[in-house]
């Protein structure tokens, strides 16, 4: 729908940034990442999923190869700190980080879900925000989270593709973690 072409532009960005950066085009590949974090928040994980790509192909450098990109990212999230700060309209801004993390597991296992099985599907998801440890739905969530990281860690020695594509897929969640308030517990767009 019309009101979702930010994360189309934002997605082409990053995409174009990608190809150009591995084309040695890099001052091209900064410029697209910059259109990309302009379109949409979520572009804010690519400096990190550039790092990531490059540590899989075994690349040493890495870390200074991706340096202008965090760079630009820092002055991106400076600026959202400050100037463009929309704080004060987010409805959920003043709930705990920690109560937002743990809601966040059990977002990120809806998540999972609907992947598995996409059934239920509409525009506005919400659930309510977790209370605490002793919520079933969280403890439940914080465990499969845990199974997951194990078979993570377990898949990084044996299948180095499954990790990096299960590390790309949390990456990619990152910008609906709630680590900065948005307006909605689960985003899944």
């Amino acid at each position: 729908y019309i009101d979702s072409r930010a994360d189309s532009q934002a997605t082409l960005g990053m995409l174009l940034a990608a190809w150009l950066f591995f084309r040695g085009a890099r001052l091209g590949a900064l410029l697209a990442y910059v259109v990309a974090l302009l379109s949409k928040e979520m572009a804010m994980v690519f400096p990190l999923w550039l790092f990531m790509s490059l540590r899989i192909l075994g690349d040493r450098a890495a870390w200074r190869k991706t340096v202008p990109f965090w760079c630009v990212l820092g002055a991106y999230v400076l600026l959202r700190a400050t100037v463009l700060s929309f704080q004060a309209i987010n409805p959920i801004g003043g709930v705990s980080l920690p109560i937002r993390l743990l809601t966040t597991c059990e977002a990120f296992i809806r998540l999972i879900g609907l992947l598995v099985a996409p059934r239920h599907i509409h525009i506005e998801k919400n659930i309510p925000f977790s209370t605490g440890l002793a919520d079933p739905s969280t403890l439940v969530s914080i465990i499969a989270l845990i199974a997951l990281a194990a078979f993570m860690a377990w898949a990084r020695r044996r299948s180095p593709v499954c990790f990096f594509g299960l590390a790309w897929f949390f990456v990619g969640l990152l910008p609906m973690s709630n680590l900065v308030p948005l307006n909605t517990t689960l985003a899944d767009h």
